[in-house]
């Protein structure tokens, strides 16, 4: 697996911050092994802290820990270095709609859909929550 790939290069190279952040944001994605992701994603950072992407990934992995005031501050944090990063603007809709700002999410979204608009996941995400959020207005 992709996992134990990612393992076996960090016991040769355990200073790759790349195959740090790699596998933090594996299973940050899958909702694995989040607190051992936490660490490898700080330990990413201690070697490369100005890093958009891997100040992303704990940002996603605090959201996906439930943890939403560190994850807003890190993604927005990431949003700063990264303002055209389709991944970036779409953790930030992601954390506001959790967070009941449903209208910036929204812009997030569409934000990051203008940048790719292959992303079908991402428009099913921005169809469901504007018809909700039209449907919240007529009322």
């Amino acid at each position: 697996s992709a996992a134990k790939t990612f393992q076996n290069g960090l016991r040769n190279y355990p200073d790759s911050h790349e195959l740090l952040n790699y596998l933090a944001y594996m299973w940050a994605e899958k909702g694995l092994n989040l607190k051992q992701a936490e660490a490898l994603s700080k330990n990413s950072l201690r070697l490369e802290p100005e890093s958009g992407p891997y100040i992303d990934t704990l940002g996603w992995i605090y959201f996906m820990q439930g943890n939403n005031g560190p994850a807003r501050e890190y993604i927005e944090k990431a949003v700063e270095k990264l303002p055209k990063d389709p991944t970036v603007l779409d953790h930030l809709g992601d954390i506001l709609a959790k967070d009941g700002d449903i209208d910036e999410a929204i812009s997030n979204w569409r934000k990051s859909y203008e940048i790719d608009p292959s992303n079908q996941t991402l428009k099913d995400k921005l169809l469901k929550h504007e018809a909700v959020k039209q449907n919240t207005d007529k009322k």
